[in-house]
């Protein structure tokens, strides 16, 4: 006997818990990346499909450059991402039609929020180059100032 075994597992608490929506579908595509050739093709599933929800898939999801433009005015002037989600869903005539999910929209000013310099995050890299420039006379760098 494993001892994996051996483990009692918990006891839900929920409330009110959910159904497992698992089916365990067989349907696969699997490709050798090395040529992208498809190796094994599955085509039978063993569920119902539902067009209505394609818009959830990870490959229908994309912001376009109008989308990200209006996100990022409305949140520079402080909406939150479920209002702006809200207000794309408005725009375009419902939440399926937007071509985003809200996780996307968070992702995206995430995304935006990490990558903008900070002040002294310039000067704390001018630094850094400086003294390793010190350490190492090999070392170069080159800075241009955009004022």
């Amino acid at each position: 006997m494993l001892a994996r075994d051996m483990v009692k597992k918990r006891e839900s608490t929920t409330q009110n818990p959910r159904p497992c929506l698992k089916v365990e579908c067989g349907a696969a595509l699997h490709i050798k990346s090395d040529r992208w050739v498809i190796h094994d093709f599955i085509k039978d599933h063993n569920h119902d499909l539902f067009p209505a929800y394609a818009h959830y898939f990870l490959c229908h999801r994309r912001i376009n450059q109008a989308q990200k433009q209006c996100i990022e005015t409305l949140q520079h002037i402080g909406v939150r991402p479920s209002k702006i989600f809200a207000t794309l869903a408005k725009q375009h005539g419902g939440y399926e039609k937007v071509g985003c999910s809200e996780k996307d929209i968070i992702n995206l000013l995430d995304k935006d929020r990490r990558l903008t310099l900070k002040s002294g995050d310039a000067n704390a890299m001018l630094e850094c180059f400086t003294l390793m420039q010190e350490q190492n006379s090999r070392f170069f760098y080159a800075m241009e100032n955009i004022n």
